[in-house]
């Protein structure tokens, strides 16, 4: 990959995205992903649907399969719009991880496992970055 998640992934291409959870996300993103939410990896895997054995075969062979590296993809996309409406990462990862009523008591972060959690949360981000609260 050119750039890491770590940087924002709004500035990527959608062909390079694409391009790149085709070819498998390295697993040093999740981790750099873990590091920059301060989650510990297993609590971020776990949100991912990633188990820990699984986890462990793929730091073996370096990066993980497509439907995980989406995840990933996912979760950094998410990353960036809460830092936008929040107006910093600390403020995005307190977020992240705070039961929200707008998500039915959810915590953000316990939906971006899949395409529709994730979406949802992109949505309420939205609302909030112009002033719509629920």
């Amino acid at each position: 990959m050119a750039r890491t998640l770590s940087q924002a992934v709004a500035v990527r291409t959608s062909s390079a995205l694409i391009r790149d959870v085709r070819a498998g996300v390295p697993t040093s993103e999740l981790d750099q992903l873990a590091s920059e939410l301060e989650m510990h990896i297993e609590d971020l895997a776990t949100a991912m649907r990633i188990s820990s054995r699984t986890l462990a075969r793929r730091r073996q062979s370096g990066t993980l399969n497509i439907d995980e590296s989406e995840r990933v993809v996912r979760v950094a996309r998410i990353r960036d719009a809460a830092v936008a409406a929040l107006g910093s990462l600390d403020d995005a990862r307190v977020w992240l991880i705070t039961r929200n009523a707008g998500l039915r008591n959810a915590t953000p972060i316990s939906l971006v496992d899949t395409e529709p959690g994730g979406e949802l949360v992109r949505n309420l981000l939205g609302q909030i970055e112009h002033g719509v609260f629920s």
